[in-house]
């Protein structure tokens, strides 16, 4: 019985293992696209800053 009892122990690991990477893989793709949001923020702001400089020259 020790044998079966180790068997469903580690089934029960590799499943819960599953469920963390897929969770840890959702939570990359969030952090990605917060990152590309704050990237194209920072342009929008550069060429704002561009064109203020423009119009103060």
């Amino acid at each position: 019985m020790q044998v079966g009892e180790a068997t469903l122990k580690l089934s029960q690991t590799a499943i819960s293992n599953k469920q963390r990477l897929k969770i840890l893989k959702e939570e990359e793709s969030i952090l990605r696209q917060e990152e590309l949001e704050l990237e194209r923020e920072k342009q929008e702001q550069e060429v704002k800053r561009k064109q203020k400089e423009k119009k103060t020259e």
